[in-house]
């Protein structure tokens, strides 16, 4: 059996058990495989394979996490050939090294930054053009582009002041059909139904956008039945950002972060912020955002040596003659 046949009957019962998203992923990714598995017979692929083959993606110039998922897809079809088809593979621990780059420092924005961003709005929203919407939203929730692009005004209470998060809008290429496909699917994890407070200025400028005449069906940025896509929120984020010199020229999920860093740096309980974020538990939330800054490492430092500091920096008494 060739690794192009096994890839076929593995994705025609994978696809049925996962989001049409992560299935779409998944071709993708073997794409990417494909032209050095394709032909490969499945029963001869050892260790030593999987080491070159890493060592050709790492080549191809894929990221390490990119890397890492299609060697996680070649042993996860190798594990259902095993278990399904009965097929006789080769000992699965590879134990392969992966390239440790420098850790990615995450991007978002300052207190400063973050409060001329929504002053900007504020004041396009005064004017009645009310185009950053989904700018607004995941800066005061930190919702995901996806989530905010399913957002529907249903889902919004005004009366409680709450947002409940029910969907997320994705757009997959889907390597088989060679199209384009736009899925309205549940949240990232089941941590990610949930409710998440509003404060007054969201309130308020959401009640502004909102039409006379509210259809609760309604996607909340594209006031219709077909939802806004998360490439044009991203856009118009570059947007907003461009009409702000001098702040950082960073991601839209960095309004996620930013609205996480500011709910820690607040001194908010970690699990109250685990759930707001919808992270499937509060270990993501710890190893992501609970780090102790600059400032406080400097403290720390301070109170440890303070005595051996103070004693060197107190000048020698002059010597009496």
């Amino acid at each position: 059996m060739t690794f192009e046949q096994l890839f076929n009957r593995w994705y025609a019962d994978k696809k049925m058990e996962v989001k049409a998203g992560t299935a779409a992923t998944q071709a993708n990714h073997w794409m990417g495989l494909r032209k050095y598995l394709g032909e490969r017979d499945v029963c001869s692929f050892g260790k030593n394979d999987a080491r070159i083959l890493l060592h050709n993606l790492i080549e191809d110039g894929l990221a390490r996490k990119t890397a890492k998922d299609r060697m996680a897809l070649v042993k996860q079809i190798l594990l259902f050939a095993a278990s399904e088809l009965e097929v006789p593979i080769k000992p699965l621990n590879w134990q392969l090294k992966f390239p440790q780059g420098e850790p990615k420092r995450l991007q978002r924005f300052t207190p400063a930054e973050l409060l001329r961003i929504i002053s900007t709005i504020d004041k396009d929203f005064e004017s009645g053009d009310y185009k950053y919407l989904p700018v607004l939203i995941s800066a005061l929730t930190g919702m995901r582009v996806g989530e905010v692009c399913g957002l529907q005004w249903g889902d919004i209470d005004f009366k409680h002041r709450v947002i409940y998060v029910h969907r997320n809008v994705t757009k997959s290429y889907d390597p088989f059909e060679k199209r384009d496909r736009i899925i309205v699917g549940s949240p990232k994890t089941r941590a990610g139904y949930r409710e998440i407070p509003m404060i007054p200025i969201l309130c308020r400028m959401l009640r502004m956008a909102m039409p006379a005449k509210v259809n609760p069906e309604h996607y909340t940025i594209s006031n219709d039945y077909t939802p806004f896509l998360p490439g044009k929120a991203r856009a118009l984020f570059d947007s907003c950002i461009k009409k702000n010199k001098g702040v950082p020229r960073i991601t839209f999920h960095g309004l996620r972060h930013t609205f996480a860093t500011l709910l820690v740096e607040s001194k908010a309980d970690v699990k109250t912020v685990s759930e707001i974020l919808g992270h499937s538990n509060v270990t993501v939330t710890l190893n992501l955002y609970v780090h102790p800054s600059m400032e406080e490492k400097k403290r720390a430092v301070s109170r440890a040596f303070g005595k051996l500091v103070r004693r060197f920096e107190t000048p020698n008494p002059t010597k009496q003659e």
